[in-house]
């Protein structure tokens, strides 16, 4: 085809220069002489751009990424998608199994064993696919091994349980009742709580703080031991309240409860309006939520700081919320 094209283009070319000498013979171009021969380059450039064409190689298809490093365990949050992109994979759910596995506290030994059964299925069944085929023999061994690896962890997480029951470790309910300084619940905030005991693995809970505090459904933890609660402001995490506490769980019991009670202070500063002894005490928060403040013994209400404010320094009363708590005990 592009041998054709070459001979037009000659022909073209051998056109043009006989017209453009024919039409200057006389000294002159009229316009419909110029517009004539402007359209023969037209269709040279044309016919030149489609030679062009077809000596462009075709792209050749992308090859296949080689497969990571030897799969030892699940893979990386970040891994798999980019694997499932690279092999054009049908998702037949496993990522997302992945992430649900990785969620699990290390204490939930049975929702984490049957997390990974589901983890081994769904990989079996994709190291099976065309796709993963198709791409060769070292990529059905890689994402068949996140079924074998599977299989072993889920070995290993029934050994750990078995260990821990062995420990005196066993599911318990847990409700903590958390109020600010103010005796009102913690808005906005996230609890964390770890569980401790001498010999075995720390336990840590998260959950956001509502107005009934922090209700745990089921812990698998040691009957004694300490508990540490950690209450930060979601919007600032600056903003935190702790406090340590020890536990103990009769055989008989089923539910531990515990109340947390945020410890305040009141502290006077001169200045001349709210902001000033505010920024003196470095007080971090929401005024009538983290701190009140009280002049010439009247609390002032949020929305009227620089209305109370004075061209003379006046002393002010200010109460807030400290990062601890000052009763955090057992029920």
């Amino acid at each position: 085809m592009s041998d054709k094209l070459t001979v037009v283009v000659q022909q073209l070319e051998k056109k043009y220069e006989d017209m453009k000498k024919y039409f200057a013979a006389d000294g002159k171009v009229t316009p419909a002489e110029q517009q004539l021969l402007n359209e023969v380059q037209d269709k040279l450039k044309t016919v030149r751009q489609q030679i062009a064409d077809t000596k462009v190689p075709a792209k050749a298809a992308p090859a296949k990424a080689a497969p990571a490093k030897p799969n030892k365990y699940l893979p990386a949050s970040r891994e798999w998608p980019q694997i499932v992109n690279n092999l054009k994979l049908k998702e037949n759910g496993l990522g997302d199994a992945i992430e649900r596995f990785r969620a699990l506290r290390e204490d939930q030994f049975d929702m984490r064993m049957a997390a990974l059964k589901e983890i081994a299925t769904l990989a079996a069944a994709q190291a099976k696919s065309k796709e993963v085929i198709a791409a060769g023999p070292k990529w059905v061994k890689w994402v068949s091994d996140i079924a074998t690896n599977a299989i072993r962890m889920h070995g290993e997480i029934a050994k750990d349980k078995s260990k821990a029951m062995s420990q005196g470790m066993r599911p318990l309910k847990v409700q903590i009742m958390v109020s600010d300084w103010n005796n009102s619940p913690f808005k906005g905030y996230t609890g964390f709580v770890d569980f401790r005991s001498p010999g075995v693995p720390t336990v840590t809970v998260t959950d956001e703080l509502t107005a009934n505090g922090l209700d745990i459904d089921s812990v698998t933890i040691f009957p004694t031991g300490t508990m540490n609660l950690r209450a930060i402001k979601t919007k600032d995490t600056s903003i935190t309240v702790e406090g340590t506490t020890a536990y103990e769980c009769k055989p008989s019991q089923k539910i531990m409860k515990f109340t947390a009670v945020q410890h305040s202070r009141k502290v006077k500063t001169k200045a001349k309006t709210i902001s000033e002894a505010t920024k003196k005490l470095d007080l971090k928060g929401t005024l009538g939520i983290e701190f009140k403040i009280f002049k010439l013994g009247g609390e002032i209400a949020r929305g009227t700081e620089e209305k109370q404010g004075s061209e003379l320094e006046v002393e002010w009363e200010v109460e807030h919320g400290l990062g601890s708590f000052k009763e955090f005990k057992q029920a």
